[in-house]
């Protein structure tokens, strides 16, 4: 009985090193300009825009420096595009 134990923590401990090592080799760091794009998109993740959802249409916004929004129908001009241009100039200020 206590031999199976032994194989079964074994094979668990292994496993938990591929994983972290895994993690660690394959870790993409994610451009944080592009997490505070999609916050300021509406959220609706409904992929009008032809993107699959707005953290898509962030990184092709941050990716062209493009001010056009028009593709995203349920943003609104005061809430959405308005703070989108502005982020968008302190960016090419830089």
């Amino acid at each position: 009985m206590g031999f199976e134990f032994l194989i079964l923590a074994l094979i668990g401990a292994i496993l938990g090193t591929i994983l972290v090592l895994a993690y660690r080799l394959l870790h993409v760091e994610e451009d944080v300009r592009i997490q505070e794009l999609t916050k300021m998109l509406p959220g609706y993740n409904c992929g009008i825009c032809g993107f699959p959802g707005c953290n898509g249409f962030a990184g092709k916004i941050l990716e062209e420096r493009t001010t056009d929004l028009k593709l995203c129908k349920p943003g609104k001009k005061a809430e959405n595009f308005d703070p989108i241009s502005a982020f968008l100039e302190t960016l090419d200020q830089k």
